[in-house]
């Protein structure tokens, strides 16, 4: 077996700064940093992404049930009210892609049970600078590795993943809805969650977990073979 480095730190979300004891509360319309943070990760626009831990002595934060460890984010992919708000994370790697190398790049998703939406376009997006916008609606990028399910409705786990080839000197990964158009690839789930509308919004929210970008296995393979 062929063991690859994953460029990702803290790609389980396990590691923090401090643990976290409530949801994200930073402002939508100033660069702060995302309060209780995993480590190495951050907000990458005015949208809050949560953060949950095992470690934390609220039940609502720690009764999540992470894919692996002790710890995962929460996002919002898509939500009806304030423009079609979305949150992204993002992080940097710990060593810039080589030209030309192909990279498999993974992550884990699984649906909030109280999401009334649904999204098809949850994505990584490969970048040089994952630097912090001052919107919180749609970000657009280009090279992203996207969902092959025509729409998460699981609250399992489900894998999203593909192969990358590095232009070079890539330093950066960012998760989210990438979808340019407003409805952003959304349908209304089969039960549609009248609650939520009473809360002033219906939304496609997602927990994340297990992110990595390694050397794509296959070709190591077949380089070890050779």
């Amino acid at each position: 077996t062929i063991f690859s480095q994953n460029l990702v730190p803290n790609g389980g979300f396990e590691e923090y700064e401090k643990c976290p004891d409530t949801i994200n509360t930073a402002s939508y319309y100033k660069k702060e940093l995302w309060h209780y943070a995993p480590k190495f990760w951050y907000q990458s626009s005015c949208g809050t992404p949560d953060y949950y831990n095992k470690c934390s002595v609220l039940p609502r934060i720690r009764a999540v049930n992470q894919r692996s460890g002790t710890g995962c984010i929460l996002i919002a992919a898509f939500n009806e009210s304030d423009n079609f708000c979305r949150e992204y994370v993002s992080v940097n790697f710990s060593s810039p892609l080589i030209a030309n190398e192909k990279y498999c790049v993974r992550f884990y998703a699984s649906m909030d049970k109280r999401s009334d939406l649904i999204c098809t376009f949850l994505s990584a997006n490969i970048g040089y600078v994952a630097d912090w916008r001052s919107t919180y609606v749609h970000l657009s990028f280009s090279s992203l590795i996207y969902n092959q399910i025509p729409y998460l409705s699981d609250t399992n786990w489900v894998e999203i993943s593909g192969v990358y080839t590095a232009k070079g000197g890539e330093k950066c990964l960012s998760i989210g809805n990438f979808s340019e158009n407003n409805v952003g690839g959304i349908r209304i789930k089969e039960k549609y969650d009248i609650k939520n509308k009473a809360l002033g919004s219906h939304f496609a929210v997602y927990f994340i977990d297990d992110v990595s970008v390694t050397h794509d296995d296959r070709f190591l393979q077949q380089a070890y073979e050779d």
